[in-house]
């Protein structure tokens, strides 16, 4: 038997409450729905967070005693491998719409193995692609921006650039060298440093957690601000607070630039590792050029001309950014917390 006022924000991830999960969160304490709405949180660090009236955290064991009575499930990352009943609401809320091939594009043999009622799409494009990569029906997909993007569109005062721009940077994770820098050895940040030095740029590079860069001593620069990802997750930073505040933003394979696009600003995507990396994990769409509105970079001039395009104001890229943005994001309006509550019916229309 479901209760109607129970709700269930599940994550297995030993990186913190945050992401999607974290944004529905903070928007049903904000609009007081935990008055109404029994909350169980259910974490890895259950035991280190504080909570208001009528939240609970929970261990991931017990989430599966507490699944069978919630009317609403939030998955973020992981999942309970029960399949939802009939009058019970459980969505699946993926951390970023993919470029990179993930779940049944690199392995088809799992038919039928989803456990939600919904899965988000943020667009209309990636319909068929999340329903191949969940092993699930379209008719499952829906079609409702990220809940975190909502952050995009009010906090543009978050971090503090003393008068400079603010160029984020964030590589992804490559399996095939796991402390892969995009066109930049290690030894060489300095030298970047320096050049972002006469352009007025402030830098800030966060390493992918996987990457084993993490394990090595940074050294203090001026005009980079490199973070490990231990680091950017003592200091309680918030990855999309920081994206609303940026200038520009430097990537290459990762879904984060998909929700940049919301704020229309530049985009630039380092490729010198293309063919391996297509080799290696492939993408989901056949032309990935189709859906990469920006800059690309090949080498560390590249990079830097991008740096002095971003300090100039020179921004060649517009008209394709918002060809894409309507591809890739059906909504823009930042209120994707409220849609999805109402689309499941925590919210009343």
């Amino acid at each position: 038997i479901k209760k109607e006022n129970i709700v269930l924000i599940y994550s297995n991830s030993t990186g913190g409450f945050r992401d999607n999960l974290k944004a529905v969160y903070d928007y049903m304490i904000e609009n007081k729905l935990n008055n109404k709405y029994k909350i169980y949180c259910s974490l890895i660090e259950y035991k280190s967070f504080e909570t208001p009236v009528n939240v609970k955290t929970i261990s991931n064991i017990k989430a599966i005693y507490y699944f069978l009575f919630s009317k609403y499930v939030f998955y973020g990352y992981g999942k309970l491998p029960i399949k939802p009943s009939k009058n019970q609401k459980v969505i699946s809320m993926f951390h970023g719409m993919p470029l990179k091939k993930i779940g049944g594009y690199l392995d088809s043999t799992k038919i039928h193995d989803y456990f939600f009622t919904y899965a988000l799409a943020s667009g209309k494009v990636f319909v068929p692609v999340i329903a191949k990569a969940f092993y699930c029906p379209i008719e499952k997909i829906m079609i409702c921006g990220y809940p975190r993007n909502d952050v995009l569109f009010k906090n543009g005062n978050y971090y503090p650039k003393n008068n400079k721009k603010l160029i984020l940077w964030l590589p992804t994770y490559r399996d095939y060298q796991p402390d892969y820098l995009p066109v930049f050895n290690f030894q060489e940040i300095e030298k970047l440093d320096k050049q972002l030095s006469e352009v007025n740029i402030v830098l800030l590079l966060k390493l992918h957690e996987n990457n084993t860069l993490n394990n090595l001593d940074i050294p203090k620069l001026k005009n980079i601000i490199f973070y490990k990802h231990s680091d950017f997750m003592k200091a309680s930073l918030d990855l999309y607070k920081l994206l609303a505040c940026a200038d520009a933003l430097i990537t290459d394979y990762s879904s984060v630039y998909f929700d940049y696009l919301l704020l229309d600003r530049p985009i630039a995507f380092t490729l010198d590792d293309l063919n391996m990396y297509k080799s290696d994990r492939g993408f989901v769409f056949e032309n990935i050029f189709e859906y990469m509105p920006g800059k690309k970079i090949y080498n560390q001039k590249d990079f830097f001309d991008f740096c002095k395009e971003v300090a100039n104001g020179i921004d060649d890229y517009k008209l394709e950014r918002k060809r894409v943005n309507d591809l890739v994001n059906y909504y823009k309006d930042g209120n994707n917390c409220e849609r999805l509550l109402k689309n499941i019916g925590i919210i009343n229309n």
